[in-house]
This record gives C-alpha cells, sequence and structure tokens, in this order.
C-alpha cells in the first residue's frame, strides 16, 4: 500500500516529534471545536487519509503505542463529540445519522418478508 512512499523526501518529514507534536494538535483542537468528524479535522490539519493510515503504521515499540494511542483518542474524541451533539440536539437529525453511519459503519437494512401459498 505505501509502495508510492519509498524514495520520496517527503515521507521523512513524518518524525516521531513532529507527528506526537502534530496529534496533540489535533487532540486539542477536536476537544475545543467540539470536531464531529475524523474528516474535518483531517482537512483542517492538511493530513490525507492515506497518510493518517501511514502514521498508524510507520513507527513501532513504544512510539508506535504513543500514536496509536493519540489516534485513538483523537477519534474517540469526535465521536463523543458526536453524540453529544447528537443527544443535545445540536446538529440536525438527517446529519446525525449521515454521520453515525459515517463514522460507525452503521447501515439501514431492510427486512423483507416473503410469503408463498
Amino acid at each position: 500500500m505505501y509502495e508510492t512512499l519509498i524514495g520520496n523526501k517527503n515521507a521523512e518529514k513524518w518524525d516521531f516529534e513532529t507527528v506526537k507534536d502534530m496529534l496533540v494538535s489535533m487532540l486539542d483542537t477536536a476537544k475545543e471545536k467540539e470536531i464531529y468528524f475524523i474528516g474535518s479535522l483531517l482537512v483542517e490539519y492538511d493530513v490525507s487519509t492515506s497518510t493518517w493510515d501511514y502514521l498508524k503504521d510507520k513507527f513501532s515499540g513504544e512510539e508506535r503505542k504513543t500514536v496509536l494511542e493519540l489516534i485513538k483518542k483523537i477519534e474517540s474524541t469526535t465521536e463523543a463529540n458526536l453524540m453529544n451533539a447528537a443527544l443535545t440536539g445540536k446538529t440536525k437529525e438527517t446529519a446525525r445519522i449521515f454521520l453515525l453511519k459515517c463514522q460507525s459503519g452503521y447501515v439501514d437494512t431492510q427486512v423483507v418478508e416473503h410469503y408463498h401459498k
């Protein structure tokens, strides 16, 4: 998946301290601005979803543990923000349903019963 990053000098900018500082800043922003959707936060920080996935796998050992913990906190914070907004009615109902489906992988299903005589 990350073959395109081989030989890419730009990819070297993601050292542990840079990533950690960015993730801490993202977590603070998610809390302060009550961001509901991880995609909105990624756009604000100009980080693509492929880079987000790359950062989850980039490090090893304690560095990996730290990065994954911060990423999980960010994702949990945006989800909690969305749930709080949904419960307090801060967002429109259709927007809440859409975002919850996107963020949590929920899908609408229909049960069709067929009777044959």
